[in-house]
């Protein structure tokens, strides 16, 4: 949108567009084309990436604000973050006894739950 109105601004014919942004990034462009059109459709090149990488920003900035208000919403959960083991599953009984066997301070929760 940017470079083939830059171009046509800068005296191409509308006709010879498609070709132009055929060669665009090859050397091909500044051999066939005037020099106030390769400088046009690099000034118009930049601005097209300018506007891509500010979407982006943009679009990352949004989700990132809406992230830390989902975060601040959230409750507080430390009291609930101690080393207790509330439930073992069936199939990892075995392994819980050898944890818990590591670690003497669920020893006696193990022994309570199991009998």
């Amino acid at each position: 949108k940017l470079v083939p109105t830059a171009a046509t601004q800068a005296g191409l014919p509308a006709s010879d567009v498609a070709a132009l942004l055929g060669v665009i990034g090859t050397p091909k462009l500044a051999a066939n084309y005037p020099a106030a059109v390769v400088a046009a459709v690099g000034g118009a090149l930049q601005e097209a990436y300018r506007h891509g990488i500010q979407l982006v920003a943009y679009t990352s900035l949004a989700f990132g604000i809406i992230g830390i208000v989902a975060c601040l919403c959230c409750k507080d959960v430390d009291a609930k973050m101690t080393n207790k083991i509330e439930v073992y599953l069936d199939t990892e009984k075995e392994k819980a006894h050898e944890i818990a066997e590591k670690h003497h301070h669920h020893r006696d929760e193990l022994a309570h739950q199991t009998s």
